[in-house]
């Protein structure tokens, strides 16, 4: 069975998804484009185990990062991806711009520091394998419960390298975009089958999904995440998303806002994006 990541290859693999034409995107573009496809397949995935994950709204999936909701509550799809063969761990992000001197405990009460996943309002975590033969159920409130032991383990002290605490590598990383305005990070690794709950095995054969309808081109120099806000903002004619961390992504979001005739305005780290009816794609 092929991996969905060999579709950037232009094969067609599990998720259905037929042969396209991708050597035009950058890496990131394909990267993206990648996660897309594999968050469909999971949904589909799910929907023949009877989970039917109802689709979240454009602002909260940006925003807040939820990719649906199941029974009502918040859920957070997730594609296993590693360079350590062989490892089924979940990558949770505890700390951004991390401070080495300073107790880790400590930094967890500041908002703007606490990581992505660790301050998100997802209630569930639907996790495939590396191998893409499972597809793991987690709660949220679990992996954040051992999360918080590992950083209480530290007694108070700074994380200035990593530790092991029941299975969970808890260390500190170094972002690998040069731009990145939040450079120094905290991760946790956690075993997968220390906080599981339930496991869907993969089917290797279903329905490809529709295709979705035709919409404006991006352009080359935006970001996929950033042309989502520009979509949403001609839509709702206004939408407000965290300020992204890239400087060149800032920039040309800025750029493009420019040319388009749109109005951003950026305060507080948060980025306002307000459209104009009837503006013309450049």
């Amino acid at each position: 069975m092929l991996s969905f990541f060999e579709l950037l290859e232009l094969m067609e693999g599990p998720s259905g998804m037929m042969n396209q034409d991708f050597s035009s995107m950058s890496l990131d573009q394909r990267m993206a484009q990648g996660r897309d496809i594999g968050e469909d397949f999971i949904r589909r995935q799910l929907a023949a185990h009877g989970v039917e994950i109802k689709p979240s709204a454009v602002k909260q999936d940006m925003n807040q990062k939820i990719d649906g909701f199941w029974n009502g509550e918040a859920v957070q799809l997730k594609l296993r991806r590693s360079s350590r063969s062989g490892s089924n761990d979940l990558a949770y992000e505890v700390v951004r711009n991390h401070d080495n001197q300073m107790p880790l405990i400590q930094q967890l009460t500041t908002p703007q520091q606490q990581g992505r996943d660790y301050k998100g309002k997802a209630k569930h975590y639907f996790i495939m394998n590396q191998s893409e033969t499972e597809i793991y159920h987690v709660l949220a409130d679990t992996i954040k419960q051992y999360v918080n032991m590992a950083v209480r383990s530290l007694k108070g002290q700074p994380l200035k390298r990593a530790i092991y605490f029941q299975g969970i590598n808890l260390r500190p990383t170094r972002d690998r975009d040069p731009n990145s305005f939040t450079p120094t990070k905290v991760m946790a690794f956690v075993p997968i089958e220390l906080v599981k709950q339930k496991t869907y095995p993969v089917g290797q054969s279903l329905p490809m999904a529709p295709a979705e309808p035709a919409g404006p081109q991006k352009p080359k120099k935006l970001s996929d995440a950033m042309w989502k806000y520009v979509q949403a903002a001609r839509r709702d004619g206004q939408v407000q998303f965290p300020a992204p961390n890239n400087k060149k992504v800032l920039k040309a979001l800025k750029q493009y806002a420019k040319k388009s005739g749109m109005q951003m305005q950026i305060r507080d780290n948060l980025v306002t994006l307000l459209a104009k009816t009837n503006v013309t794609d450049i």
